[in-house]
């Protein structure tokens, strides 16, 4: 039985995970579409989900999109990794982050760096054209960095290429300055 229905069966898998997270912040089609991810692989700590944050940023050829709550974009060796790339680079952020963090990317990024900003970010992102990881809210609603997963299977990329692409159309695009 759960073989037909694949969104059942990946959260059965990690219901240890999902019962200490909250989905229902997800759009309602992407959590009809969970299921999508089951390809994916559990990231169970933060040293490993920042590993995958420099990988994205290492291994990317066409483009490097982040969402998050709070500068993930911040650190030197990023900042040195991503500017030796000619990449597009965008960034879904909550308006509330600091403007500096924005504006110091910019500068260093230039053209190559976009930024929309919407009122509440709830879900860690990142990806290239090949690869995505994704952290979800803990039960209070704030993005959980310590873990998450991870997959470079086509519809694990799809559900979160659409998951990115829903919340860039809705975001405030800005010129950090």
């Amino acid at each position: 039985m759960l073989s037909m229905f694949p969104g059942i069966k990946f959260l059965a898998r990690h219901k240890d995970y999902f019962l200490s997270h909250d989905l229902t912040l997800l759009p309602h089609g992407f959590i009809a579409r969970i299921g999508e991810l089951a390809e994916g692989e559990y990231v169970p700590n933060v040293s490993l989900v920042l590993g995958d944050v420099m990988n994205v940023i290492s291994n990317a050829k066409e483009y490097v999109w982040f969402m998050a709550d709070q500068p993930i974009l911040s650190g030197s060796s990023i900042d040195r990794s991503l500017l030796t790339k000619n990449v597009q680079t965008r960034l879904i952020a909550d308006q509330g982050m600091p403007k500096a963090s924005l504006v110091n990317l910019r500068s260093s990024l230039k053209e190559k760096f976009e930024t929309g900003l919407i009122s509440k970010v709830n879900f860690a992102m990142a990806m290239n054209e090949k690869f995505a990881g994704i952290c979800f809210p803990d039960l209070n609603g704030q993005v959980d960095f310590r873990s998450g997963f991870r997959g470079s299977d086509a519809e694990f990329h799809s559900w979160c290429t659409g998951l990115f692409l829903h919340f860039w159309e809705i975001s405030e695009k800005t010129i950090p300055y």
